[in-house]
């Protein structure tokens, strides 16, 4: 069977976005494609992939003798344990952080990670109800203390630790990864990788450690990882029910490093194949997995190489409709609201417009935009936990004379941002909606104009 086949199924699934792909069997490319608008060669934000490259830190650092998969999580956080500390806390592993046992069953992630208090401490002030090894609960902010609990034992931060012991070797030269606010390479989520640098981990790891005659990552610790210790308590015909260290186990016993939204690396070892897929937004994970099983790892895939095969998202049209709303240093003040987004500054030269959506910490986005055409830029946006600056393409049209709808695609992330303003007098109705979100939602606010 050929690649066709898979990206006709994917085209013609609603729930499957891919922006790039990328499948190597028998250490060869044999298909890769990338969507316009996006870039084969960026970034791209790939959330939970995180939890995957922090076991792999684990692991070189084991072989290399600094750690302890036993060392107790309060044994590395004396100066931060709640005033009093339940037998369950008080037994709780470095295991069991990376398998997600640690008995705990609510991390409360968002709550914790968008204040400014100390994650640790305010982890370890958790109710642990379960015994640990006992129950699985899956908790980005548990990945985040391993890599705390990493820098304790080992004096470095988790991502100069892989930038030397595994990007470099694997030629990785270009990556982000976000931070807490201590300064800890965040466990659990904010890595962002291009597609080939992702498939480059997934094939170090299909080859039991060994990338280009060199041994990265020792095979021992790649089998205990990538095998079953734990149940995630729902069987599911693709996803399957497995998790080992930070990795899922999926259908027939296959590797998975996951990521939100359809980031996907799978390591098939009998077919010594890895499949590489980066999505806008693929779900359920259930659905894409069986589009693969069914196309690719259940088929023999023909013997060829498919290079780029001239795919493009349907892009919003320009219009070209005009307005006579001039903007001039126009500042609108908006209502509270979710995103805490208090201010829209609106400004004009000849068609140009600038668009600045400002917190009280500053500018939160900024935009150049042109209603009589497509605008590439780099910008201020959200990339998982933090802003910063990164490339957008963005679509400016009038749908009415009153009435301003702005579509962003926002290169190195899945996110695709539609603003959607409409002016009544000094007044705007401000609406913000995006395709997928963990830490945001849609809002719709009025506004005044200062």
């Amino acid at each position: 069977m050929s690649l066709n086949s898979f990206i006709k199924a994917t085209e013609l699934d609603e729930k499957i976005n891919i922006k790039s792909f990328m499948l190597i069997k028998d250490d060869r490319i044999i298909g890769k494609f990338t969507k316009s608008p996006y870039d084969f060669d960026d970034l791209h934000l790939v959330f939970s992939v995180a939890k995957s490259l922090t076991s792999i830190g684990i692991g070189i650092a084991l072989d290399k003798g600094l750690i302890d998969l036993n060392t107790k999580l309060v044994d590395c956080f004396n100066d931060k344990l709640p005033l009093v500390i339940s037998d369950n806390l008080k037994s709780v592993t470095l295991e069991h952080m990376l398998t997600m046992t640690s008995g705990i069953t609510d991390d409360k992630v968002l709550e914790i990670t968008s204040s400014n208090n100390d994650w640790v401490s305010e982890f370890l002030k958790l109710d642990f109800d379960k015994k640990p090894g006992t129950h699985y609960y899956y908790s980005t902010l548990g990945s985040h203390i391993i890599s705390e609990m990493f820098t304790k034992l080992t004096g470095e931060t988790l991502s100069n630790f892989l930038d030397v012991n595994l990007f470099k070797p694997l030629k990785i030269s270009k990556f982000e990864w976000g931070e807490s606010p201590n300064g800890a390479t965040l466990g659990g989520m904010g890595v962002s990788l291009s597609i080939e640098s992702l498939s480059k981990i997934g094939l170090m790891i299909l080859n039991k450690g060994v990338y280009n005659g060199k041994l990265i990552l020792s095979e021992n610790y790649i089998k205990e990882a990538t095998s079953i210790k734990v149940s995630k308590g729902v069987e599911k015909d693709y996803s399957g029910n497995g998790y080992g260290y930070q990795f899922h186990i999926i259908k027939d016993g296959y590797i998975s490093i996951q990521g939100a939204f359809g980031q996907l690396c799978i390591i098939v070892p009998d077919k010594n194949m890895v499949i590489t897929v980066i999505s806008t937004n693929s779900k359920p994970t259930e659905n894409i997995l069986k589009t693969i099983y069914e196309h690719i790892i259940d088929v023999d895939i023909e013997d060829e190489v498919i290079d780029d095969p001239n795919l493009s998202y349907r892009l919003p049209n320009i219009t070209k409709n005009k307005s006579e709303i001039i903007f001039k240093n126009n500042i609108y003040t908006l209502d509270e609201n979710y995103n805490k987004f208090d201010r829209l500054c609106l400004d004009q030269k000849g068609e140009d417009i600038e668009f600045k959506l400002i917190n009280e910490e500053g500018v939160i986005c900024n935009l150049d935009l042109n209603p009589n055409k497509a605008t590439n830029g780099v910008g201020m946006f959200r990339k998982d936990t933090i802003y910063s600056t990164q490339k957008y393409l963005a679509f400016t049209n009038w749908v009415n004379e009153h009435e301003l709808e702005i579509i962003v695609y926002y290169l190195e992330t899945p996110y695709i941002v539609s603003y959607r303003i409409k002016f009544i007098g000094k007044e705007i109705n401000f609406e913000y909606k995006m395709n997928v979100n963990l830490t945001m939602r849609n809002v719709n606010v009025k506004g005044r104009l200062i």
